[in-house]
């Protein structure tokens, strides 16, 4: 290495980048096939989804209505628990001139034991108080300091809740891994009357519910027995959707999770073995390349092996010296990796959106480390110990020596097979970096250009008057327009499965998504209109209109459609004003 420089750096730095870059994938893969793994009961713990039908299209969502968790486990002695949840949200919890926004879920008190939270602080079953709260190690530390437990602090700017428990933070990898803060589902229930309504209400799809399968039981064999539990408790509306429930596995939840038509497209899963299978190709490249340079000096170390081989080394022992050299280099070039991708961990995890870390602490790490070393050293020295080994001792003394026809082929053959996957894996690169291009630089329908959205996350926030602000941030002239709306204009909005209108077939379903929002809501965005007009305060009618998008309206209609009504419900009608151009695949109002 110390004689040839040049050589050498070109050689160990291939070989390090190729390293480097395998063991992020590696990493990376590893977090995402171990997503959840650490929960106790990982096998035995899975989520209630539902297939429903809109006309020809099949949806699987996990929205449940509240009373199905208690009827699992009342109906059916497959499950040991079961835990009613809502979706994560955003809360704020505030002492004195402390104040945090975390994430947070009201639960039942069984998804403590059910996900095996390991408690720091706290009674084992901490969430039987009407007005508890359990938080995360971080969150205590943060907002409690020393001995959180007894202490009252103020949710959502709205009531006192005791910290009954702290809890060990989520791992990274996990489902809940945002989740700082775990209250009862009870107290979401007493918070207001239309909270209280969806306690016993099955057409209200607005929770989570997890199950718990005894050891004995399967989730394939409960399938069938459920399959009709909803179905079964809700009117004709709820009938018309046809749901059909099954049971999906916690060790599926992260890479199956992505449904078309009912059935998982695995997606998700494609990608990560795509990507470990990327990984490989990267490193067989490097190894590739430390091989061609290897071999490349053959011939400068041809009269070392003809002196060993005068000298009475066998061939093997040659082949066990130059070995010794590969996995020599192998080891330096790990060790220069490692380095790599301690440097790139923070870049790479705000790539990825993780939170990994080198696991030194843990064996199967090392050994994985080790073997990792010693098959890359033998794969890339391999070739290169056989090569070097073969040389015949009389002809390099003499000075005769020369490489036969044939032995360079395996060189070309792995030269051209190095330069082939590369160009492929540059070519995808560009392809894939423009698709990322045309996606972001699409036209969607409204302007994105200085649109700023806060989230209302209190009820204090959401009670402030509007129009005041609105006026006063206007008056600034740094804000050209301003308008609220239940949904941000982008992502999941309230689906609708039950608007009527004139001439519709009474026999299709169509699930339409729909947001309300203030008069300036269009204008603000930049919606486009293809038809019709924007509200207007000049309009005292405006209260009871509506604006569809072009999807909407070639489901409704095929001309004529400003001025017809529609029914949401048993609402009253709404007018048809606006259509504007439709921003993503679906039915929007």
């Amino acid at each position: 290495m110390i004689n040839s420089p040049g050589n050498s750096f070109i050689n160990v730095s291939g070989l390090t980048i190729g390293m480097a870059v395998a063991i992020l994938i590696e990493l990376w893969v590893s977090d995402e096939i171990n997503f959840n793994k650490h929960f106790a009961n990982y096998d035995r713990l899975g989520q209630l989804y539902h297939h429903i039908t809109f006309g020809e299209e099949t949806f699987s969502i996990n929205d449940v209505p509240a009373p199905i968790g208690e009827a699992l486990k009342a109906n059916f002695a497959e499950f040991e628990e079961t835990a009613l949840a809502t979706f994560q949200h955003e809360h704020d919890i505030a002492l004195d001139e402390k104040k945090f926004s975390k994430a947070g879920l009201f639960v039942e008190p069984s998804f403590v034991g059910m996900f095996s939270i390991k408690m720091l602080e706290g009674p084992a079953k901490p969430l039987e108080d009407l007005h508890s709260i359990i938080l995360s190690k971080t969150m205590a530390s943060a907002l409690l300091g020393d001995k959180p437990v007894g202490k009252m602090i103020k949710f959502d700017n709205r009531d006192q809740l005791m910290v009954t428990g702290v809890f060990d933070d989520f791992a990274s990898n996990s489902e809940f891994k945002d989740v700082h803060m775990l209250m009862p589902i009870v107290y979401w229930f007493s918070v207001s009357d239309a909270h209280r309504r969806k306690q016993n209400n099955w057409e209200d799809f607005a929770f989570q519910c997890f199950v718990l399968m005894k050891d004995c039981a399967s989730f394939d064999k409960v399938q069938a027995k459920i399959k009709h539990t909803l179905y079964d408790k809700v009117s004709g509306d709820g009938k018309a959707i046809k749901p059909e429930g099954f049971l999906f596995p916690m060790k599926k939840w992260h890479l199956y999770a992505d449904f078309k038509d009912g059935v998982s497209t695995q997606a998700q899963i494609k990608s990560v073995w795509m990507f470990g299978l990327l990984g490989i190709f990267v490193l067989i490249l490097a190894c590739i390349n430390f091989m061609n340079l290897s071999t490349a000096r053959g011939e400068k170390r041809s009269r070392e092996v003809g002196i060993r081989k005068v000298m009475g080394s066998q061939r093997k022992q040659l082949v066990f010296q130059f070995l010794s050299e590969s996995l020599l280099m192998a080891f330096i070039c790990f060790c220069l990796a490692i380095g790599i991708v301690a440097l790139a961990f923070p870049w790479f995890n705000d790539l990825a959106g993780k939170q990994m870390a080198l696991p030194w602490n843990n064996l199967r790490f090392t050994f994985g480390a080790l073997t990792f070393v010693l098959l890359t050293g033998s794969l890339a020295g391999s070739y290169p110990a056989l090569y070097l080994s073969s040389f015949s001792p009389v002809k390099v003394l003499k000075g005769t020596f020369k490489a036969g026809r044939f032995a360079s082929l395996p060189r070309k053959v792995m030269v051209i097979f190095q330069f082939t996957t590369s160009i492929i894996l540059i070519i995808a690169t560009v392809v894939v970096y423009l698709q990322i291009q045309h996606a972001k630089d699409r036209p969607v329908g409204f302007d994105r250009r200085g649109i700023l959205q806060i989230r209302i996350r209190t009820d204090g926030l959401g009670k402030a008057n509007y129009n005041a602000l609105r006026n006063e941030l206007l008056a600034t002239n740094a804000v050209e327009n301003m308008a609220i709306s239940d949904f941000p204009i982008t992502g999941p909005m309230a689906g609708d499965g039950s608007i009527t209108w004139e001439g519709k077939d009474p026999a299709a379903t169509s699930l339409i998504a729909l947001n309300s929002c203030s008069h300036d809501f269009p204008k603000t965005n930049g919606f486009q209109f293809v038809e019709g007009r924007d509200f207007s305060r000049d309009y005292s009618t405006d209260s009871s209109a509506v604006i569809i998008n072009e999807m909407a309206a070639r489901l409704i209609s095929e001309k004529n459609i400003i001025g017809k009504k529609i029914i949401f419900g048993h609402e009253k009608e709404r007018v048809i004003i606006g259509v504007i151009k439709t921003r993503y695949a679906g039915h929007h109002l």
